[in-house]
């Protein structure tokens, strides 16, 4: 390529941190930086919490604290903001016992990348774990009924709101 800037960095670096590559990501940024090409701030928000996170999670399983439902629940939380569904779901899967906040993120990261089916679908999932939905899961939850044309699932859903109150 003849003359890369900003949007070429960062269409590369993005698709090898997307593409399990963080290390090589890293070191294209640093190139990208010494050939005087300026990050933007896609660059920083997506590529970077993506690095940091499998870093992080890397840490985490090698002290052992990985079971740890907050930290877990962050990257559940981080990878689903990164639109790594994948990896989101298995740290959510992994979590022994999934708190309120666990499943808020996971619904609304699906929610946000476009698959409000799974959105709803982990929503029902909620109940069966005897978990009491935040206001916001509701919230997210009946969104991603309106986006999908899911009458019975909002009426539904509708429903448990009167009854939980």
């Amino acid at each position: 390529m003849p003359h890369k800037d900003g949007g070429s960095w960062n269409a590369i670096i993005t698709a090898h941190a997307q593409g399990g590559s963080p290390d090589k990501a890293l070191h294209l940024f640093l190139d990208m930086t010494r050939l005087g090409a300026r990050p933007t701030e896609d660059t920083f928000a997506n590529d970077f919490a993506l690095f940091l996170s499998c870093q992080i999670h890397a840490l985490l399983v090698k002290y052992g604290v990985d079971e740890n439902v907050i930290l877990a629940t962050c990257l559940v939380d981080i990878y689903g903001k990164c639109h790594i569904m994948s990896e989101a779901r298995r740290m959510f899967d992994e979590i022994n016992n999934p708190n309120v906040v666990s499943w808020n993120v996971i619904v609304r990261r699906y929610l946000e990348i476009g698959d409000e089916t799974e959105a709803v679908s982990m929503f029902f999932r909620i109940f069966r774990a005897g978990v009491r939905p935040l206001t916001y899961t509701f919230s997210n939850a009946l969104v991603a009924c309106s986006r999908t044309c899911a009458l019975n699932e909002g009426i539904q859903i509708h429903g448990s709101v009167v009854k939980i109150g």
